[in-house]
């Protein structure tokens, strides 16, 4: 008996049984607008629960990473990002590297060719559960541009966002190394502020990951670039 009644509690159906036994509750105690307002915010939830479980039916029960980064322009990058999805794999994740797109480039000029990848790269961004950005410094003292540019559009889609690099020294010291800075004010040779919130890069990247519900992870290593050491690391830390 006990056993029916836990698996008729924990059944979706005996949950909205439940629910609506409380909503008359609530109606008839407080009120019939207060009842629409908890009713409100309970099938909201919901609808975020479908949502997510009707996610994980249609890709076997695995969600979609998304890997962005300056990862596409290492010589061996498709190597790299196939190493990438493999430990996506291992830790029960389906690894989308931009890669795996295929881009139709014939008879197309240059041009047409980039505005083909990005939309391409947008499109899998939108399918995608999940953002994993290496936040690496790259040709500067900051993350690499598309890689901030897919992070801000995942962000805006309410994907959750997680960040990585291989390079831990914080953004106002790698500002002013890079410019060869070597005064204590915050201030470079325009006389324009170099920000400083002791944070790894710019105040909008860590901070939107983070209340993406995500988290930035960084480190140091020789090869900044190849080492998947800390890639690994948070694939095994990113909980859903």
């Amino acid at each position: 008996m006990k056993k029916t009644f836990n698996d008729f509690y924990n059944s979706r159906v005996g949950q909205y049984l439940i629910y609506g036994f409380i909503y008359v509750a609530f109606w008839k105690l407080f009120g019939f607008e207060f009842a629409i307002i908890m009713c409100t915010t309970v099938i909201l939830g919901e609808m975020h629960f479908l949502q997510r479980i009707s996610s994980k039916i249609t890709k076997g029960g695995k969600l979609k990473i998304y890997l962005a980064g300056p990862d596409v322009f290492l010589p061996n990058a498709t190597e790299v990002g196939n190493m990438k999805k493999n430990i996506c794999d291992k830790y029960g994740f389906i690894g989308l590297f931009p890669f795996d797109n295929e881009v139709d480039a014939i008879g197309k000029s240059p041009s047409e060719i980039g505005h083909a990848i990005s939309k391409a790269n947008e499109d899998m961004i939108r399918d995608c559960d999940i953002i994993l950005a290496n936040l690496t410094p790259f040709r500067g003292p900051s993350a690499d541009v598309g890689t901030v540019y897919e992070l801000g559009f995942a962000r805006g889609l309410g994907k959750k966002c997680y960040g990585y690099s291989n390079v831990s020294t914080m953004f106002n010291h790698r500002v002013k190394e890079f410019f060869g800075i070597d005064s204590e004010e915050n201030t470079d040779h325009n006389g324009m502020t170099i920000e400083n919130f002791d944070l790894r890069d710019n105040l909008m990247i860590p901070c939107g990951i983070m209340s993406s519900g995500g988290f930035v992870i960084t480190t140091d290593c020789d090869d900044i670039f190849s080492d998947l050491t800390i890639f690994e690391f948070c694939i095994s830390q990113i909980k859903i």
